[in-house]
């Protein structure tokens, strides 16, 4: 009776951290605008043994001086949100970033003494097409611009110190880089 209890606690604890209960979501303040960032959710089927899965497919930015606020995307927008990124900081020749949600940052040391960029960096995948399309815009206004497209399956990250999206995909033995400013 011992042994089927450990068991069964250890597939649910399996399940709560191998993603059947983690939900992703944003829900932060920024601090250089003071804008609130908040998730918009759409909510999937379940499927046989597996919980429900919301997938993030819009940001609600609110601004508290004015009491009001924006969608990023039109609001029937249904491709998923997969990174959010913005610069919060600079601090000691390192940018900080959001903390949650955040893309992969890479080449961030001696970053000259800067004011955080006023844009964010939005990822969206199309699951059907297993695309992913980049998109800047300003915090305070929106209005998000397509930067590029990349297969879903490519490796990519912020290159900081030269203000680049880099791709990285490896076709048979040779290495393609694309490179996206930002």
């Amino acid at each position: 009776m011992k042994h089927l209890i450990t068991t069964t606690l250890v597939l649910f604890s399996f399940f709560a951290v191998g993603g059947g209960y983690y939900s992703p979501s944003i829900d932060q303040y920024d601090p250089v605008t003071g804008l609130y960032f908040k998730s918009v959710k759409l909510e999937k089927e379940s499927s046989f043994l597996s919980s429900s899965d919301e997938a993030i497919v819009n940001i609600f930015i609110y601004d508290p001086s004015k009491d009001s606020g924006y969608y990023l995307f039109p609001e029937n927008h249904e491709k998923q949100i997969v990174a959010l990124s913005f610069e919060t900081a600079l601090k000691d020749g390192v940018v900080e970033f959001n903390n949650s949600y955040s893309s992969p940052v890479k080449n961030n040391t001696g970053i000259i003494d800067r004011q955080p960029k006023p844009t964010m960096l939005v990822v969206t995948r199309d699951s059907k097409k297993q695309t992913d399309t980049f998109f800047t815009a300003n915090k305070i206004t929106g209005n998000p611009k397509e930067i590029g497209k990349i297969h879903s399956t490519s490796n990519w990250h912020i290159d900081v110190k030269n203000s680049k999206i880099r791709v990285v995909r490896q076709v048979g033995n040779k290495i393609k880089m694309e490179s996206l400013a930002w």
